[in-house]
């Protein structure tokens, strides 16, 4: 076999794969080597001709979904910063459109996009609350940031505030001023309460109600 590939006879029993032939047509544009696809008739420079390889790897993916699917899951486990990062510039130089087709179709399908909001509430309690707080606080300015419970529950060693009880889940975002008193709606002024310690302190100022239990003089 070694005599028959140093006579060069080895690369006629073995042909190397299609894929590794170049099927195009050499010729010059402008000073520029071009090839043309002798398949679609595609002009292009590099290895490839693009129209060809993708439509290569269409049939791949429609032949293969398994490992196409696999390959997919395993390209975003590893890249996760990276679609990140490309969705938010996505949604940024597309937001009107983005914005539009949203509406459309929750006008067009009113039942399943009030079964999607519920599920989605279900799953994320913190981010109801954290919405409906903002929404309250919407004529006033200012907006609760996502992850400020869990920051807080940290800080707090998950106590209330002002009992220092366990929450144990239980808990409501309470403004330390309260926005009737000109408090702001913002992340240095909320605080983890018990329902009960929250319902008590309504709207009082936090110095006066914390006098009137007995923790301040």
């Amino acid at each position: 076999m070694s005599t028959m590939v140093a006579s060069g006879q080895g690369l006629q029993a073995f042909p190397p794969p299609h894929w590794w032939i170049t099927d195009a047509i050499q010729k010059t544009v402008r000073g520029v080597n071009m090839k043309v696809c002798r398949k679609c008739g595609t002009e292009y420079d590099g290895d490839r001709c693009k129209p060809c390889k993708n439509q290569r790897m269409r049939e791949h993916r429609k032949n293969n979904p398994e490992s196409e699917k696999a390959a997919t899951a395993r390209w975003r486990a590893n890249n996760k910063d990276k679609i990140k990062e490309l969705s938010v510039s996505y949604y940024q130089k597309n937001k009107d459109r983005i914005k539009q087709k949203v509406a459309e179709y929750r006008a067009a399908n009113p039942e399943k996009t009030a079964a999607a909001v519920t599920k989605c509430h279900r799953r994320n309690p913190e981010y109801l609350r954290i919405k409906r707080q903002n929404r309250r606080a919407k004529e006033r300015g200012g907006k609760l940031s996502k992850g400020i419970t869990q920051r807080l529950l940290i800080l707090q060693k998950g106590r209330c505030a002002i009992c220092r009880k366990d929450l144990n889940g239980k808990h409501h975002l309470d403004h330390i001023m309260p926005l009737k008193l000109n408090g702001e709606h913002d992340d240095k002024n909320i605080q983890l309460l018990c329902p009960a310690c929250n319902l008590e302190k309504n709207a009082h100022h936090p110095v006066d109600f914390m006098q009137s239990k007995g923790y301040l003089l």
